[in-house]
């Protein structure tokens, strides 16, 4: 969610020039990264160790950890860390929009 916010943030930026290419380019550079580390393409088991660390710094590991541990019947309880992180960014998402947002 803070991903695509601020791909957003980057979009908007660049809509009032005439650089509205780089806003596209710059938000597939988050967006690409995100999709392909975070196990909803590959699955992160075959990644190197390296790769996993890096790859929990994205948002989209955690739901898509989630979402595999509800689909295969693992309690709620084995999955805090993942419900912790996505609720933290719930909160800091919905606290950045409320002071961005202005009715224009």
């Amino acid at each position: 969610m803070l991903d695509v916010m601020i791909q957003h943030r980057i979009r908007s930026f660049f809509s009032y020039t005439s650089f509205d290419y780089i806003s596209q380019i710059l938000a597939m550079v988050l967006y690409f990264p995100n999709i392909f580390l975070s196990g909803a393409t590959i699955p992160k088991e075959i990644f190197p160790p390296a790769m996993r660390a890096v790859s929990q710094a994205f948002p989209m590991t955690h739901v898509v950890s989630l979402l595999q541990g509800l689909w295969i019947g693992e309690p709620w309880s084995k999955h805090l860390v993942e419900v912790a992180v996505l609720a933290g960014l719930l909160v800091v998402g919905g606290f950045i929009s409320a002071r961005a947002f202005r009715w224009e």
